[in-house]
Parts: structure tokens; C-alpha cells; sequence
């Protein structure tokens, strides 16, 4: 069934409320949240608790509680926030509201009243953006230059042949031989950094979805003078994590009964209105950030959420990392909009042994079997190919690292 994305922002006192209550109920952060969802719309979807008026709440990551709901719970968010002209966040605190009163218990908002014309100001003292100003491209100046991923994505060819050993064996001996053949000419394997936050990961892995990666390069040229702005001191923006990332969302959804956080960022902060899976990317990002945040809840080796970097490193060092990585996949592939090779990437971009399933990786596949390979196939292959070739020789190279060196060779941009 499909799900959509609900986020809501506490200050200190209610989210000490909701998270005791949550830890009662025995269940996970999101649980308490869609349970409430559920029995509201049960009971007809009542309204009288929800308070139209406009504030921001004095939140944090920590305090940000996101869960993925069905169509008919999210529609019916939908339907209340037309009858009563409020925002997405003042239902669902209205819905709390009347959950907690439902079972004789009560929980209180802290707010701050503001201007209801200002959306823009409905940020954190210290916000992630100093503005939403689409005559401001957010340049200042900045230079950015990330490492160039591939630029095209492709799709599965139907009715791919079984991986065999013979198979593995081959692309493991043509990834040695390039190695080689690059260390004789180069001296070394050309970089590949990856990003140290998780937050602009997610955008370079959505926005380069079926995209010239140019276009990536100019939203994260555009976005990051901002960024940085709010990061401070930490040049690697890796504060930017993906709880920083939804709870941009969050804000502009607290600011405004009108405006709609996806289009309000695709307009005006990434600049970029491209849609995948028949929705705006910067609507398949937020939902994909959130998933990616929360797979702990769904899948029984992921043990805390995935948010900053390291949390991801932990995962990578550990023994059957693949493995977990695979079922990440399997579980971000459940948004609608993100496919395999986005999955991947996005794993590949937070230092994850895994290769991006694209035209340069077929390309090079292909030329060692002499036949197409399917996204699923050339990721098996090859990512077993690299490996096996990394253990066997001793490089101390990631399988990341040398899945850039065979895109720079395939797109012509390294010759060996």
C-alpha cells in the first residue's frame, strides 16, 4: 500500500509528553503518532481541537518525529487542513490534542506567536537558510566542486541472465588489469571523497536521478552558501544530516497554512521543479530522507537510526554490510519515485561498499561479458567483482573509489 509522510516538530515540554507516553505504549518514535492518525480517523475525523492560529515551535532535530502513513490517513490530513485553513503541523498537533484527551491525559504546545504574511520566518533562531527569496540564487561567490558521479541513469533489461562464477571471475581479472594498468600511467586511483553530510548526499543522489549531473552541480552551487551559513565553523556541512534536511521541511510547512514545503523548496531554495515517479524530486527527497531515517523501525539489523555520517560508517565496518545495505535498498525502493540505482548511490555517497548501477558501469559490464546486464545483475556482479579483486590483492581502496575509476575511464574523461 502507499505511504506518505507526515512530520511534526515538538518543543522540549510536549515532545517530553509524547516520548513518555510512546515509551508506555511500548512501540517506536513514529508509532504513537500514526496510532493517534488512525483512531482520529476513525472517530470521523474531528476538528474542534485543532487551533487556528500561527506559531513556531522551539524545535530540534531530536524533537522531530516523522512516520509514513496510508493514502486514506494522509488524505484525511489533507481534508482537515481545507476545512479549518491550517497547516499540515496544526493538525497534527490537534490530532495529539485529541488522542491524549481521548485517554484522559493532556499535552500542551509551548508557541510564539508570529506574523502569519512572514512564512520565511517561521525558522529557528539560527536557521538553515537566512531566507526563501526565489530573486536570490544563494551564490555569494561560493565555489563547490564535488567529485563527478555518473551522469545518466538507466533502466533494467528484462530477463537478465543468472550471475554464474565464471562470471565474477572474469570482471574481477578486467577490474585488477584496470587498477594496474592506472597505477603504471597515474601513480594513483583518481579521489572519490563521497560527502561527509548525509543531508546533501540525499539531494545529489535524487536530483541526479535520470539528470545531467550539471543540474546537480548547480542546486548544490546554489544551495550551499546557505548551508553554510548554518553550519558555522564546520566546512564539511556534515551537521546537515538528514533529520537537519526533513526538519527544513518541517519549518516551512510551520510557517505557512498555504504553502506547500516541496514546492516551496523546488521554487525557490534548490530551484529545480524536475519530477520522478510523477512527483517533484524535491517531494521524493523528503519522503526518501525520512524513509532512510527510519528504517531501525523496519528492519531488525538496522539498530538506530541513520541520520549522520557516522552512523552510516558504523554500519559499513561491520561484517555483512552488503547485506544490510541490500535491505536498505529493498526499503528506500518503497518511496515512490526512488529506484535502485538512487538507493545505491546514496549509500555509495555515504561510504558504503556498493557501486551505482548506471550507463558507464553497464557499459563496462558489458564489455567484459559481451552481452547487457540488468541494474540488479551489474550491481551483483560487479560489487562482488571489485571485492574480490580489493581482498586479493590487498588495495586499500574502497569498492566506492574504484567504482568512480571505471566511470571516469567509461565517459572518456581517464585514459589508461
Amino acid at each position: 500500500m502507499p505511504q506518505h509522510l507526515v512530520s511534526l516538530a515538538f518543543d522540549p515540554a510536549s515532545f517530553e509528553t509524547y516520548m513518555a507516553a510512546s515509551e508506555a505504549n511500548g512501540g517506536s518514535r513514529g508509532e504513537l503518532l500514526r496510532q493517534a492518525i488512525q483512531e482520529w480517523v476513525d472517530d470521523g475525523a474531528p476538528t474542534e481541537f485543532i487551533l487556528r492560529r500561527d506559531f513556531r515551535v522551539d524545535a530540534s532535530p531530536e524533537r522531530l518525529v516523522t512516520v509514513d502513513v496510508p493514502l486514506h490517513l494522509f488524505t484525511a490530513i489533507g481534508q482537515a487542513q481545507r476545512t479549518t485553513g491550517a497547516n499540515r503541523a496544526t493538525v497534527l498537533r490537534g490530532i495529539l490534542r485529541w488522542f491524549f484527551k481521548k485517554y484522559e491525559q493532556e499535552i500542551t504546545f509551548g508557541t510564539k506567536p508570529i506574523s502569519s504574511n512572514r512564512a520565511a520566518e517561521a525558522v529557528p533562531a539560527r536557521p538553515i537558510l537566512n531566507h526563501f527569496d526565489e530573486e536570490d540564487d544563494g551564490l555569494d561567490g561560493f565555489s563547490f566542486q564535488p567529485t563527478n558521479p555518473p551522469t545518466f541513469l538507466n533502466l533494467p533489461i528484462a530477463n537478465a541472465p543468472r550471475v554464474t562464477i565464471d562470471d565474477v571471475h572474469r570482471l574481477e581479472q578486467a577490474v585488477t588489469h584496470l587498477i594496474s594498468r592506472v597505477l603504471e600511467r597515474h601513480g594513483d586511483l583518481p579521489s572519490h571523497a563521497g560527502y561527509d553530510s548525509t543531508g546533501l548526499a540525499a539531494i545529489d543522489a535524487v536530483f541526479s536521478a535520470n539528470a545531467q549531473y550539471t543540474s546537480v552541480q548547480n542546486i548544490v552551487t546554489r544551495i550551499t552558501p546557505s548551508i553554510a551559513k548554518w553550519c558555522g565553523d564546520d566546512v564539511t556541512y556534515r551537521v546537515f544530516t538528514l533529520s537537519r534536511l526533513l526538519q527544513l521541511y518541517a519549518w516551512i510547512e510551520e510557517g505557512s497554512t498555504t504553502t506547500n514545503a516541496a514546492e516551496h523548496l523546488a521554487n525557490s531554495f534548490f530551484g529545480n521543479r524536475a519530477r520522478i515517479g510523477g512527483r517533484l524530486k524535491a517531494d521524493a527527497l523528503e519522503s526518501f530522507a525520512a524513509r532512510i531515517l527510519t528504517a531501525h523501525e523496519r528492519l531488525p539489523r538496522v539498530e538506530a537510526p541513520l541520520d549522520d555520517l557516522s552512523d552510516f560508517q558504523t554500519i559499513w565496518s561491520t561484517a555483512g554490510a552488503r547485506d544490510v545495505g541490500n535491505a536498505l535498498v529493498r526499503d528506500a525502493t518503497a518511496v515512490r519515485g526512488i529506484g535502485l540505482a538512487t538507493a545505491r548511490y546514496f549509500l555509495l555517497l555515504t561510504g558504503g561498499p556498493f557501486v551505482k548501477p548506471d550507463r558507464m558501469t553497464e557499459r563496462f559490464v558489458a564489455g567484459v561479458l559481451g552481452r547487457s546486464t540488468s541494474q540488479v545483475e551489474t550491481t551483483e556482479l560487479l560489487e562482488t567483482a571489485i571485492d574480490r579483486s580489493i581482498r586479493q590483492n590487498g588495495y586499500t581502496y574502497s569498492v566506492p573509489r574504484i567504482d568512480h575509476l571505471i566511470w571516469r575511464i567509461e565517459s572518456g574523461r581517464l585514459r589508461v
